[in-house]
């Protein structure tokens, strides 16, 4: 099986007090994927760090079927 980790920057627009939009970088998404068959990767799960939450890490993973959830 092979892994890899693909890295995102999150970016929230931020106007300036000159009238312009900027982009400020406010955190980092991680998607973590299964490419062993060489043709499609498919996630295994994803991870999120903000800077609004320094200490807190978020983290999904594909939905699981479970009977007892609608």
């Amino acid at each position: 099986m092979s892994n890899s980790t693909n890295v995102y920057t999150i970016n929230v627009k931020q106007d300036g007090t000159d009238g312009k939009v900027y982009w400020k970088p406010c955190g980092v998404a991680f998607l973590n994927v299964d490419d062993s068959d060489g043709h499609h990767a498919r996630p295994k799960s994803i991870s999120l760090k903000l800077d609004l939450f320094p200490n807190v890490e978020i983290v999904a993973f594909p939905r699981r079927e479970r009977p007892d959830i609608p």
